[in-house]
C-alpha cells in the first residue's frame, strides 16, 4: 500500500477502503474530541460534523466556538482570562529547507503537466485517445 494515493494509478477497492476506514477513525476521534472539549452531547456533534462548514455565526449558535471576531479580540480575551495589561503575540515561520523548494517544484510541475494533458483530451473531444 505504500504507493496508495499515487496519482498514476487509480486506487483499488482494498485501496479504497484502507483509505475510509482511516478517515472513519479520525472522523470519529475528531467528533469525540469536540465533544468532549466543548462539553456537548456527542449526538449533537455528530449532527454538526457532516463534513459541511460554518460561517461564524452558525458555528457560534452551534456551540461550537464561544466568541466571533479576529486577533484584537482574542488578545482581549487573553488578557480579561489571565489579568494581564499586554499580550505580546509571537510569529512563528518554518525554515524553508532546499527539499521543500524542489518539492514544490515538482509537485507544481505535475500539477500543471496534469492540467495540460487534461486540457488536451477536452479540445480532442470527440478523437480516439489511447
Amino acid at each position: 500500500y505504500k504507493d496508495i494515493g499515487s496519482p498514476f494509478k487509480e486506487l483499488t477497492f482494498e485501496e479504497r477502503r484502507a483509505i475510509q476506514r482511516i478517515l472513519d477513525v479520525m472522523h470519529e476521534y475528531f467528533i469525540q474530541s469536540v465533544a468532549e472539549n466543548r462539553n456537548m452531547a456527542i449526538e449533537d456533534v455528530r449532527k454538526a460534523a457532516d463534513g459541511k462548514f460554518y460561517t461564524g455565526m452558525e458555528a457560534k449558535e452551534l456551540g461550537l466556538v464561544d466568541f466571533l471576531g479576529g486577533k484584537e479580540i482574542a488578545e482581549e480575551i487573553i488578557k480579561t482570562r489571565e489579568n494581564l495589561t499586554e499580550v505580546k503575540l509571537v510569529e512563528y515561520k518554518k525554515k524553508t529547507k532546499l527539499f521543500d523548494v524542489f518539492a514544490g517544484m515538482m509537485s507544481a510541475a505535475g500539477f500543471s503537466f496534469g492540467k495540460g494533458f487534461a486540457g488536451g483530451l477536452v479540445e480532442r473531444k470527440g478523437a480516439a485517445v489511447m
